[in-house]
């Protein structure tokens, strides 16, 4: 099938939040209650979130899973997350927090700049999806290609999250094409993969560190003619 219009996820496939270098750096705290080995340990911690959030208080956990509803939520969910994973000291949740949703903390995949352009050329409107409750957009500002995508759908503002069938619906229709004329790029197989049950194309790529994946996004439009 012809693919007229592309949906693209945020997190883990166009960007992926730098938790290996550089939002740790700098970070004001005492020696003895942020020392090396304290640090790798919150790093591993932190690395599984969502097993992490099994750990939360009943009041907490409620939030985490309505984090991507609200902003309000989404700050109280991370707070205890990253006080769970062991960032106690006062301030420094924080800290972190505020680094989550930095856009200079966002790294783009090696192919997502050039991904983005090409369609753009091509004329392929694209979309991007995301359960995200912070404005993503400013990311997009700091590399330039906010005016390469034709809307951006965030769950808190659409008031809910994939794979709720109506976001892939909205995509669709806010780049004038049938769901069968579109193809969705992810990293989950549950929420992006969702947009299959509406006859949307679907590729699943992988969340890998950016240094670690380097033409996944192409491989993708090219399985599908488009590159």
């Amino acid at each position: 099938m012809t693919v007229k219009g592309v949906i693209f996820d945020f997190a883990g496939t166009l960007f992926r939040h730098d938790r290996e270098t550089g939002w740790l750096e700098g970070v004001p705290a005492s020696t003895d209650a942020w020392d090396a080995e304290e640090r790798e340990a919150f790093r591993t911690r932190f690395a599984a979130p969502a097993q992490l959030s099994n750990e939360l208080p009943p009041e907490a956990r409620a939030a985490w899973e309505k984090r991507d509803l609200h902003p309000v939520f989404h700050r109280a969910a991370y707070l205890s997350l990253l006080q769970a994973a062991g960032a106690r000291e006062p301030g420094l949740s924080e800290l972190l927090y505020q680094r989550l949703i930095d856009p200079m903390y966002w790294k783009p995949y090696q192919d997502t700049c050039l991904v983005l352009r090409k369609l753009n050329d091509m004329n392929i409107p694209v979309v991007v999806a995301s359960n995200i409750a912070w404005d993503i957009r400013t990311v997009f500002d700091l590399h330039s290609v906010t005016h390469l995508i034709s809307s951006f759908l965030m769950s808190y503002v659409e008031g809910t999250t994939k794979p709720d069938p109506q976001i892939f619906l909205t995509a669709c229709e806010r780049m004038g094409i049938p769901p069968q004329d579109a193809l969705m790029v992810g990293d989950d197989e549950q929420s992006d993969g969702g947009a299959a049950a509406l006859g949307i194309q679907v590729k699943i790529v992988s969340p890998l560190h950016p240094n670690d994946r380097s033409g996944a996004l192409l491989d993708a439009l090219a399985a599908h003619g488009l590159v």
